[in-house]
Parts: C-alpha cells; structure tokens; sequence
C-alpha cells in the first residue's frame, strides 16, 4: 500500500509539471560593425604629405571626398564632419554636421567637400579631416567632441596633410 501510494504521489507530481524544459531560445547580441573608408576611392588620392598646388585663375576650389564608405550594418545612418587643421580640443568643424540616411546596402557613396582655394594661404600646412560615425556626436564636459557620442557607436576617419604651393591648379 505504501508504495503504491508513492507511485500515485509521484506520478501526479511528474504528470503535472515539465520534466524536460523546453529550449530556451538565446539571441545572440548584434555586434555593432564600424564604418569603414573605402581607401582606393578617396579624392584626392594622395596619402601622406602631399603638394597642393593653388592657381585660382584655373578653378576656384579643389575636392576632398570618401567616394566609398562600407557598413555591414545596413540599418545605420551615417553622421559626418569636416575640419581643416583639426585640433583635438575644437568642437565646431569646418563645414557643419552632416547626416546621411541609410540607402541599405553595405558599399555607400561617400560625403565630398569643395573648399574654395582662397581658403589656403601660399608656404602653410594644412590638414583636412573627415569623421564618419554611426551615431551623432556630443560635445563632452570638457567642450570637446566625442565622435561618435554613444558608447556602442563606431566611426572612421581619413586626414589629407599638404601644403599649399603657388602653381597650377589642383583640379579633378
């Protein structure tokens, strides 16, 4: 009697509950993938220290452009600034903050920038800087940028470094 009585409890206590729980299905986090310059379409190509040569009489500004720029993560949009001879403690850039709306596809055109040769000034250095971040950014406590403002954001950057020289125009 007493062990049927066991088998009645433990039957009823089996028979109502799980013994096997079901799969817990665990999503996998979405890691977040950076934007990245595509380096073989950038305008103008030289890389390093290079000679700007400025004629005005020829063409009023010379380009600087991304033409590509990569993003497995096809849902971001892309936020960008521009700076001429950036310091890292400037919070305004050279021509505003752009933002570019997703198109879907990993390989997207990248921003360009017209700068009117009269802007550089004959012997002087010069850099020119491009950030593209998948998030906005912020000008932090101590007033300088954070590009990209959101800890799980990414971003990319390509610098020009020249000189300015009197000659023929730098046009393309």
């Amino acid at each position: 009697m007493i062990i049927r009585r066991f088998w009645i409890v433990a039957l009823w206590l089996f028979g109502t509950s799980c013994i096997l729980g079901p799969d817990i299905q665990v999503e996998e986090e979405e890691s977040n993938s950076p934007p990245k310059i595509v380096l073989d379409a950038v305008v103008p190509e030289d890389s390093g220290w290079f000679t700007l040569d400025i004629d005005e009489d020829s063409c009023a500004s010379v380009v600087f452009g991304i033409g590509q720029v990569k993003d497995k993560d096809v849902r971001d949009s892309f936020y960008y600034a521009w700076f001429v001879n950036w310091n890292q403690g400037e919070k305004d850039p050279y021509a505003g903050w752009f933002f570019a709306n997703t198109t879907g596809e990993v390989t997207r055109t990248g921003p360009e920038l017209p700068i009117p040769l009269s802007e550089f000034i004959v012997d002087e250095n010069y850099s020119v800087r491009v950030f593209i971040a998948d998030r906005p950014a912020e000008i932090g406590d101590d007033q300088a940028i954070l590009f990209p403002g959101d800890p799980d954001g990414q971003y990319d950057s390509y610098q020009w470094s020249f000189v300015a020289k009197q000659g023929e125009c730098y046009c393309k």
